[in-house]
């Protein structure tokens, strides 16, 4: 992959996020998300618990969609 096709897969990987983070509020409400864990699934939520250090499975009673597979990319705030 040269330079030009890496960067415009960049940019699609990018956009189809937003499409899908965008589709989640429109499915599910305004505060609905895509989320990438850090175990490597790929979620769409409704929504997440109210406190921020809930357990676990509070958390996932918000999965409404889970992608096949499982993603090999890094994850993490700066």
């Amino acid at each position: 992959m040269n330079d030009a096709a890496l960067k415009k897969a960049l940019a699609e990987f990018v956009r189809l996020g937003n499409a899908l983070d965008a589709e989640a509020k429109r499915r599910y409400r305004p505060n609905a998300f895509l989320f990438h864990e850090a175990d490597g699934s790929v979620v769409l939520m409704a929504g997440d618990a109210e406190e921020r250090h809930c357990a676990t499975a509070e958390r996932a009673e918000y999965i409404r969609e889970q992608a096949a597979g499982v993603a090999r990319w890094g994850c993490g705030a700066l």
